[in-house]
Parts: structure tokens; sequence; C-alpha cells
């Protein structure tokens, strides 16, 4: 499918930007995909992205108006008509702007607690050039696929498994636990994938990279959830009705 692709480093190094191309070219299933690049020697990164055209159809990154914030996603956010109404900015308000444009206006606003309202499958990252960090962020459930694997203090991250493979300094091996769960369960455990070093991006985490250091967080844990047992069949039915009507439309 398409995406994202994307190596993150201590300083820009430009022998990563072949490797970068040909992660995503990977992804390019059909002629008709599109493919943004993200090359700035000023940066510590270097990135792509792979998408049909249709949704987030501006070229991205989008940045913000002192290009001191860049932002590159993909996916779709579901909410964006409320998110749009918590923008307070006038001129980030009027604008008619895009998922991966209002990730920038929320985080320039909001900071990092933007995510906590989020609702969607997407992939996205943020680079904040003053606070010289990066964040990696996915969706609540983890719809929206990742992976990731770390090499010393490089960080790749990728829509597809296969991508992280076009990375040559990194020996990958099979992972024999992973081989035996997909030959058992149709599928692989926890976020582990058929590599040793390759793993699947938890889901509802925003993750920080920092001059070679990546700090872990999730800003969403489903088991913090409590099931209410006490609902009748009749109120489940009509709560069921009402939701399904509300969501086929999107």
């Amino acid at each position: 499918m398409p995406g994202l692709a994307a190596i993150f480093m201590p300083q820009h190094d430009e022998s990563f930007s072949q490797c970068v191309r040909e992660m995503a070219d990977t992804m390019r299933h059909e002629e008709f995909y599109k493919q943004d690049m993200f090359i700035n020697e000023a940066l510590p990164l270097v990135a792509a992205r792979v998408h049909l055209n249709i949704i987030n159809k501006i070229p991205q990154p989008v940045c913000n108006q002192d290009k001191t914030v860049f932002v590159m996603m993909d996916g779709e956010l579901h909410n964006r008509h409320e998110l749009k109404q918590k923008l307070t900015s006038s001129a980030h308000a009027k604008q008619k702007t895009t998922d991966g444009e209002l990730f920038l206006h929320l985080y320039e606003e909001y900071g990092e607690a933007f995510v906590d309202d989020l609702n969607g499958w997407f992939l996205a990252f943020i680079h904040d050039s003053n606070r010289k960090k990066t964040l990696i962020i996915n969706d609540r459930f983890g719809i929206y696929r990742a992976y990731y694997a770390e090499h010393k203090n490089i960080f790749l991250l990728a829509s597809e498994v296969k991508c992280l493979l076009k990375y040559k300094n990194l020996r990958y091996t099979v992972n024999e636990t992973s081989v035996s769960e997909f030959f058992a369960y149709n599928t692989v455990l926890d976020d582990r994938t058929m590599f040793n070093q390759i793993y699947r991006l938890p889901p509802g985490s925003i993750w920080t990279y920092t001059n070679g250091t990546l700090r872990k967080r999730q800003y969403y844990d489903i088991s913090k959830h409590t099931i209410d047992s006490s609902i009748t069949r009749a109120d489940f039915l009509e709560e069921g009705n009402r939701i399904f009507k509300k969501i086929v439309p999107r």
C-alpha cells in the first residue's frame, strides 16, 4: 500500500537519500502512484511519501509560515470537522486544510497534547526545528500499519516491512518465533514481524526522536476503558443502530 518511508539521524547524511528513494519505490505498486521526496541538508532526516492523490493532495511535507515545523502524514482523519473547530487561531480556522495541514496547525496550538483528540487511521511525523525533535505518531488502534528498525542512533520508519530491507547497513535475520506463530495462528503476535530487527509500531504511539535518542510513549491505551456490563440488550441495539447510521456516510 502507499505510505511513508523515512530515516531519522542525529545530523543530515546525504548518503541515506538514495536508500529512502529505494524504500519509496517498493511502495509504488502502480505507475499512477504519486511520490513526494523530502531532502533538506539542514535537517536530520530524509523522507518520502507515496500516495494515490485522492486525499491530502497537496505535496508534502507541509510547513508553517517560518518553515520551522514540517509535517508528513498518510492516512485519514475521521473527525476533521471537530478538530478544525478546536483551532483558535483565526488564520488557521479560516483555511480549508488537508489532514496534513490540520496536524500542523493543531501541533502549533496545542503541542503534543493535540494527539489526544485524533480519530482516524494514519501515520505521521512532525519535525520541530526550534525544539530539535521529531514526533512519530500513529492512530489509536494501529489500523494504519507502520514498521520500524533501529541501528545504532539511526531510526527507520516505513509503511511496509520490505521498505526497511533496503537499508543495507543492518543484517536482517528471520524470527523463528514469528514463523511458528504464523503457521499456528495465521498471524504474528505482539509487535514482532518475520525479522528480528524489524518491529510493528505499537498502536497509539507518540515517539520522540532527538539527536539519536528515541523516547517511546503511548498516548492511548484501550485497556484503560471500563466496560459497563449493566447496559440492556435493547439499549445496546439502539446505540449500535445510531452509530451505524452515523458512520456509514463516511
